[in-house]
């Protein structure tokens, strides 16, 4: 019997404990070994320690921990199905709404200047420069404006260079008749106006506006006024000769031309003079009357030779252009018309010859 309790209290207090901390140990190590390879290790029974019972038929000692390690299983993993992933669905692109254009006016702008408004000011609103709106307007200066008037703003560099191309060339003349030319306040042998008489060989500045009136040419002088083209050397300025040759342009557009049979039987040219209004009646050339003088005939429609010094008398013949009289000197002033006595006896008009 003492034997046997021995052997209880061997196993109580020596081999139970040593069993339980072994068990401890390998459940520490299988919860380890779980944590790094992500599967539970199977845990084999220690040895010995498939029976913690006494033997057979021997009762169990009192207070002994009989401890059953139940096998761990390893977690079979399921298969993982591979997900193909869901294509991203393009987005449309959005259109960007294009601006839309300002439209450019085809012409110029017209414009009315407020008070108080310069052209800087204009000229700053609209984008252009002052030079260019004086240009285009054809203003004296900048500061040449007023409130009330208008004005056009070139909106396009176009419009300002095909101004610019269609702008008169001033050019110079010279007045053929010796006895003058009659400038006008029109374009116009009945409307217009004498304002003054330009002397003969006197050179006229002008703008190279031109217009045609009954088929007569007319020059727009400088000062605002016209000359009939007729009567003009034009393009020739006094200090280039005058050429002795009538051109086309020397004929007055009302003078007709001579026929065979008017020559024959000469008729008035019907040659308009021009009659100074308001201007002093011009006087006669101071040469004497023993000088001989050769003038050229400037009409191309030809010049009658009259019997005296009137419009009225009689026409003898009449002289072809280019024609070169010789004349006596003597001349004389009759209703503001001054006419040359030729070596024959007869007259002529001053105003329609080119003294050479």
């Amino acid at each position: 019997m003492n034997a046997l309790r021995r052997y209880r209290l061997f196993l109580t207090l020596i081999v139970g404990p040593g069993l339980a901390i072994a068990v401890v140990v390998l459940l520490a190590l299988t919860v380890f070994s779980t944590g790094d390879s992500g599967t539970a290790d199977e845990v084999s029974p220690a040895p010995n320690s498939t029976d913690l019972s006494a033997p057979a038929g021997t009762p169990a000692a009192a207070g002994a921990a009989v401890v059953e390690v139940a096998p761990t299983q390893t977690p079979v993993p399921l298969p993982t199905r591979a997900v193909s992933p869901t294509p991203a669905t393009p987005l449309e692109p959005t259109s960007t709404p294009s601006p839309t254009p300002t439209p450019t006016p085809v012409g110029p702008i017209e414009y009315a200047i407020q008070p108080d408004e310069t052209l800087s000011v204009i000229a700053d609103r609209f984008g252009v420069s002052v030079a260019d709106i004086v240009e285009f307007n054809g203003l004296p200066n900048a500061e040449m404006v007023f409130a009330g008037q208008l004005i056009e703003i070139p909106t396009d560099p176009s419009q300002l260079k095909e101004r610019r191309e269609a702008k008169p060339v001033p050019d110079t003349a010279i007045v053929i008749p010796s006895d003058g030319l009659n400038v006008r306040d029109a374009p116009s042998s009945t409307d217009g106006t004498v304002k003054y008489v330009a002397p003969g060989g006197t050179q006229l500045d002008l703008t190279g506006v031109v217009q045609e009136v009954e088929g007569a040419t007319w020059y727009e002088v400088d000062d605002g006024n016209w000359v009939h083209g007729d009567y003009l050397e034009v393009g020739v300025s006094v200090s280039e000769p005058v050429s002795a040759t009538p051109t086309a342009t020397d004929a007055p557009a009302e003078t007709a031309s001579p026929s065979p049979a008017e020559t024959a039987t000469p008729v008035p040219t019907g040659a308009a003079s021009p009659t100074p209004t308001d201007a002093a009646t011009p006087t006669p050339t101071e040469v004497p009357a023993e000088t001989a003088l050769t003038a050229v005939v400037v009409p191309e429609g030809g010049l009658n030779v009259r019997a005296a010094p009137e419009p009225g008398a009689e026409v003898v013949y009449v002289a072809e252009v280019g024609a070169v009289l010789n004349l006596t000197g003597e001349n004389t002033v009759a209703d503001g018309i001054t006419w040359w006595a030729i070596n024959d006896g007869n007259w002529v008009q001053g105003q329609f010859l080119r003294f050479a």
